[in-house]
C-alpha cells in the first residue's frame, strides 16, 4: 500500500465518504443518492390536527397554545406585533 492510497483510506474513514475505487469498478453511489421510494420516503409523521379538528372543534395543538400564551403575554408586556398600517410608510406626507 502506498502512502497515497493510505491516505485516501484514512480521509474516507474521517470525513464518511466512500473510498475512490481501483479498476473502474462500480460504487453504487448513484442508486444511494436518489430518492427513497415507498413508505420510508416520509421523514415526519402526518400531523394529526386537522382530523382532530373535525372531531372536536376549537382544538389547538400544544405548539398553537404555547404561541397564543406567549403572543399574549408579549401584549400585555406592551411588546406585541403593531397594529396594521401603523408603518414608516403611513406616516409619510403624500
Amino acid at each position: 500500500m502506498s502512502g497515497l492510497s493510505r491516505a485516501a483510506i484514512v480521509a474516507s474513514k474521517l470525513f464518511g465518504t466512500a473510498p475512490a475505487l481501483q479498476n473502474n469498478l462500480r460504487s453504487g453511489n448513484k442508486v444511494l443518492r436518489q430518492q427513497i421510494l415507498g413508505q420510508y420516503a416520509r421523514y415526519y409523521e402526518e400531523p394529526i390536527s386537522p382530523y382532530v379538528r373535525q372531531v372536536i372543534p376549537g382544538y389547538k395543538s400544544p405548539l398553537e397554545e404555547r404561541r397564543a400564551e406567549k403572543t399574549a403575554l408579549l401584549k400585555r408586556r406592551g411588546k406585541g406585533a403593531p397594529p396594521k398600517g401603523s408603518g414608516k410608510r403611513t406616516k409619510k406626507k403624500k
